[in-house]
């Protein structure tokens, strides 16, 4: 993640954890609150869930446009070809069992 970001020195990342989903860190942040959700079953988590998830779409798609006036057509072939949040084989995976 960071290793490679600090390493790339403004180059575009697609490797590591973001050869598999543009926004790797938002995905692990979905994944923990999944599991606060899990864990504590509250009224509470259960309402700041989708909010949260709201908001962080937003800034994604943000940070996506920046991505867009830095990298241009490049950054455009990345979202083509990689999805936002979830892996490819956990979606394959998922439209296969329906």
């Amino acid at each position: 993640g960071w290793k490679l970001i600090h390493a790339a020195k403004g180059e575009l990342v697609v490797e590591g954890p973001y050869a598999y989903v543009r926004h790797p860190q938002y995905s692990g942040l979905f994944l923990v609150m999944i599991g606060m959700l899990i864990q504590w079953p509250t009224i509470i988590t259960a309402l700041m869930f989708p909010v949260l998830v709201f908001v962080y779409y937003r800034l994604s798609k943000r940070e996506e446009g920046d991505m867009i006036e830095l990298f241009g057509e490049e950054y455009k072939k990345y979202i083509a070809k990689t999805p936002m949040f979830m892996p490819r084989f956990i979606t394959k995976k998922l439209k296969a069992s329906q």
